[in-house]
């Protein structure tokens, strides 16, 4: 993209998929990217696990375990994490 040689070809189809792996009861699964796409997003069952509040005491939360596979050739590691940060951010605070 950088040097101008994209075709029209190189920019049909999805760009990062959904594997909604969690909706058959499946906690997490480790999801494989189907070329052309450059990331593919995995997502699990929600649980209901105890986690300590800020006075340690237990306090019932629910919890989803997200993976996100990307072709490093597209996004660098950290690109990636701000990525799936802003989708945990959303999805803990969707208004």
């Amino acid at each position: 993209a950088k040097s101008g040689r994209l075709k029209a070809g190189d920019l049909e189809g999805g760009a990062v998929s959904v594997s909604n792996i969690g909706m058959a009861g499946i906690d997490s699964v480790a999801p494989i990217i189907s070329p052309p796409q450059s990331a593919i997003l995995g997502v699990g069952a929600t649980r209901e696990v105890f986690r300590p509040d800020e006075a340690g005491a237990p306090k019932l939360h629910r919890e989803i375990v997200l993976t996100l596979a990307c072709d490093h050739r597209i996004f660098d590691g950290m690109g990636a994490a701000r990525f799936l940060a802003a989708i945990a951010r959303g999805l803990e605070a969707p208004h």
